[in-house]
């Protein structure tokens, strides 16, 4: 192989590297800031219910759906003077603080709900959620060893799930709570 193709090879397994490198670095700043946007955020702790009282855990993960306490007029979708009882897609859920909680050891309980238009300024909110993205069942994962004793730990207490809200107005959920402590400390083991 000669000097020019010894070189060649060599710009072509740099452009090699950089390019495997490249998406790896995009990958982790994507995480970075999901995870940023996760923790940074007022944590709120919304009562859920079980899809199905019979069958809660469906394999892997516990299907549930929000208990929203709604207040105040529906101002978005059909419902007009009446609060609405279901997420209206189109629609943002108003979420106002009832207690000074809103970190991750002291989540807000229990917000106060309300459906409006999504940039509606004359309606103060501590976050917005668009109602789309919390509509109908949801999941939450939940490692297989542990599926039997939160199941029957669920049977018995009072459940959350504790989220925080995007800028993209998304819901990143946080952890699920058993009687306001993480589910783990019911299954009889430590932190996942």
């Amino acid at each position: 192989m000669t000097e020019l193709g010894r070189e060649a090879a060599a710009r072509r397994g740099r452009f090699t590297v950089i390019a495997a490198i490249v998406p790896l670095l995009g990958l982790a700043v994507l995480l970075a800031r999901a995870e940023l946007d996760r923790r940074s955020g007022t944590v709120w702790a919304v009562e859920i219910t079980g899809v199905d009282p019979r069958d809660l855990l469906r394999g892997r993960y516990l299907a549930y759906q929000y208990r929203w306490h709604w207040e105040g007029p529906d101002t978005c979708g059909p419902g007009g003077e009446e609060p609405q009882r279901e997420p209206t897609p189109g629609c943002c859920l108003c979420l106002r603080r009832r207690d000074a909680g809103g970190s991750a050891d002291a989540p807000a309980w229990d917000p106060a709900v309300q459906q409006i238009v999504c940039d509606a300024v004359q309606v103060p909110c501590d976050a917005r959620i668009d109602a789309a993205a919390v509509a109908g069942p949801q999941r939450f994962f939940v490692p297989e060893e542990r599926a039997l004793a939160l199941e029957e730990a669920l049977r018995d207490r009072a459940a959350a799930i504790t989220l925080t809200v995007t800028p993209a107005r998304q819901p990143a959920v946080v952890e699920l709570w058993l009687d306001r402590q993480p589910w783990w400390r019911w299954t009889g083991r430590s932190q996942p």
